[in-house]
């Protein structure tokens, strides 16, 4: 990780940022990016994320980071009834 070795960088590559986020995976920090939960720029051909960005993120809480779909909101009404 930073591989500038400051901690001061203003953007992050996709894996820094995984390894910041407590080892999530990069898909799941592409993820973020797709719905623009956290801020990227293209530097040439690389995605890098704004360090600011990855900091308001882990400011707030994110119980479900992907969309609940109407079969797993049956389910769980099913279960809620029983």
């Amino acid at each position: 990780m930073n591989r500038q070795g400051d901690g001061k960088s203003l953007l992050v590559s996709i894996p820094d940022a995984a390894e910041m986020l407590g080892g999530v995976t990069e898909r799941t920090v592409e993820y973020l990016i797709r719905r623009k939960t956290v801020e990227s720029r293209k530097l040439g051909k690389r995605r890098m994320i704004l360090r600011s960005s990855l900091e308001e993120f882990c400011k707030h809480d994110h119980p479900r980071l992907r969309p609940v779909s109407a079969q797993e909101q049956a389910a769980a009404s099913r279960s809620g009834e029983e």
